[in-house]
């Protein structure tokens, strides 16, 4: 062997060594996260991922229904998805013996930025780990993202992270020669419901029924004041029809004429005469 080539080969042997591998350091890092957050999931429908997000032992899983997982460590899960969209589901354990995955706080993600798909860390025969290449994502949306590519079909409900282990998304589908992206947003609104801190329907119908109440008791209350507005109108109206009557019926006082002062005085001071006008009911 020439002396080039030797110093060749032994260039290409020490260069790994000599070198910091970045994927390599990712992978060992992506490795730590997988087996604290990520479990295999045993579905009716097959084997899929699972893994731990959000608080209270939320469990982000594909399907619905019961589900039953087994970490790395051979621990088992049993839980019950409580609420489900695109394919993707939250399921509620009681002590989960996994790590929650914490999210990016980036809105978007570029078409540069790796990205790597956890798989399930048992009953799959290869890589746990795989680099996919997507375009860029908006984290914060709600929609499905078709992504082009393979994948295996127990990746199906894995979570899709950054180098350094943040959560952007799920694998909601996988299909022959592509597969659908789930943003972190749609993630979190189904966090939120499994949480009880979306849209609350409870105090929106009890505030429905207080408004309604209240509105038929402003009708109530108004009708009951037009009542009594038309009753003491009726009591007045028949309160002044008694005093005509009776200004009709009573006494008369008439003044006497200057022609009739020159009669014979009678025992009276009176310069007046009281007429006793008949009842018109004696007439």
């Amino acid at each position: 062997m020439s002396g080039r080539r030797r110093t060749l080969l032994a260039v290409l042997l020490t260069l790994p060594a000599l070198l910091p591998s970045e994927a390599m350091a990712a992978n060992s890092l992506l490795l730590g996260v997988a087996e604290h957050s990520v479990a295999a999931a045993q579905h009716p429908t097959g084997s899929t991922t699972a893994f731990a997000y959000g608080v209270e032992g939320g469990m982000l899983t594909a399907g619905s229904g019961s589900v039953h997982a087994v970490t790395s460590t051979g621990v088992a899960i049993t839980g019950e998805v409580s609420s489900s969209r695109s394919g993707l589901g939250i399921a509620h354990v009681s002590a989960l013996p996994l790590r929650a995955l914490v999210a990016t706080r980036a809105t978007s993600i570029s078409q540069r930025t790796p990205k790597y798909i956890l798989g399930p860390p048992l009953g799959y025969e290869g890589g746990r780990i795989r680099a996919v290449r997507m375009p860029t994502v908006r984290v914060s949306g709600s929609q499905l993202l078709r992504v082009s590519g393979m994948l295996p079909a127990k990746f199906l409900g894995a979570p899709v992270v950054t180098t350094h282990g943040r959560l952007i998304g799920s694998v909601a589908s996988v299909g022959a020669r592509s597969w659908e992206f789930a943003p972190l947003g749609l993630i979190e609104e189904l966090t939120a419901v499994h949480q009880g801190t979306s849209v609350p329907i409870l105090p929106i119908v009890i505030g429905g029924l207080v408004v309604f109440l209240a509105g038929m008791a402003f009708g109530v209350l108004r009708v009951k004041r037009r009542r009594d507005r038309e009753l003491d109108l009726r009591l007045r109206q028949s309160r002044a029809r008694g005093a005509a009557e009776r200004r009709a019926d009573g006494p008369l006082v008439r003044l006497r004429t200057p022609g009739e002062e020159g009669e014979p005085e009678q025992d009276t001071e009176e310069d007046f005469d009281v007429i006793v006008k008949p009842r018109m009911e004696d007439s």
